[in-house]
C-alpha cells in the first residue's frame, strides 16, 4: 500500500509546500530590504538638482524638476508620501521651507525626523521631530533655513542641501534637495 501523503524520502508533501512558501517569503523580504538599502544609499549621495517650487507650493512651470527628489522609500510605499515637495525652492537664507507629507495607513509609521546634509555623512539636525506612532493624515513640516544653512555656504556644493526624512528607527522615508540663495 502506498501512502499518498508522503513524497520523496518520506517527507510529507504538506511540509515541503510550507518550506517552499517560507523560502519564497524570505526571498521576497530580502529583495525589499535590498531595495530600501539602495534607496538609502542614494539618499546619502551629494545633493544634485532641485525641484523648483513657488512660494505657494506649486511646481514652477518650465522650472527644474529633479525626478530623484521626494520619492518614497520602498519600505514606506503605501504608508507614507511627500504630497508637496519643499517650497519655496530655491529659498532665501532668511526664509522657511515647508513640506506637506501624508501618513496613509493607521499605525504604519513610527516617528518622523528631518535632517539636512550638505556633504554626505555630515548631518545637521534634527530640524523637525514628531515622536510616537503617527496618525493618518497630513503633517506640515516647517523649517527655518538658518537652522541648516549659512550665508557663505560650505564645501564644493555651494548652497545646495539634501533634506532627508527618517522614521524613528532612522529608516529613510524620503529625500530631496533644496537650494539656498
Amino acid at each position: 500500500m502506498i501512502n499518498k501523503d508522503k513524497s520523496f524520502l518520506g517527507v510529507p508533501k504538506v511540509f515541503k509546500i510550507c518550506l517552499y512558501f517560507v523560502t519564497a517569503l524570505l526571498l521576497f523580504s530580502c529583495r525589499e530590504n535590498e531595495a530600501q538599502r539602495d534607496f538609502e544609499q542614494k539618499a546619502f549621495a551629494e545633493p544634485s538638482g532641485i525641484t523648483e517650487m513657488s512660494v505657494t507650493g506649486v511646481r514652477v512651470e518650465n522650472g527644474e524638476q529633479d525626478t530623484d527628489d521626494w520619492r518614497t522609500g520602498p519600505d514606506f510605499v503605501g504608508s507614507f508620501s511627500v504630497e508637496t515637495p519643499a517650497y519655496p525652492n530655491p529659498v532665501n537664507l532668511s526664509g522657511n521651507i515647508q513640506l506637506l507629507v501624508s501618513v496613509n495607513s493607521f499605525q504604519s509609521v513610527s516617528g518622523l525626523q528631518v535632517y539636512a546634509y550638505q556633504q554626505p555623512g555630515r548631518a545637521i539636525g534634527p530640524l523637525f521631530t514628531r515622536n510616537g506612532q503617527l496618525d493618518t493624515g497630513f503633517i506640515e513640516i516647517r523649517i527655518n533655513v538658518e537652522q541648516f544653512a549659512s550665508s557663505t555656504g560650505t564645501g564644493n556644493l555651494g548652497n545646495l542641501y539634501r533634506i532627508v526624512i527618517y522614521d524613528a528607527n532612522l529608516n529613510v522615508m524620503s529625500y530631496g534637495d533644496v537650494e539656498v540663495k
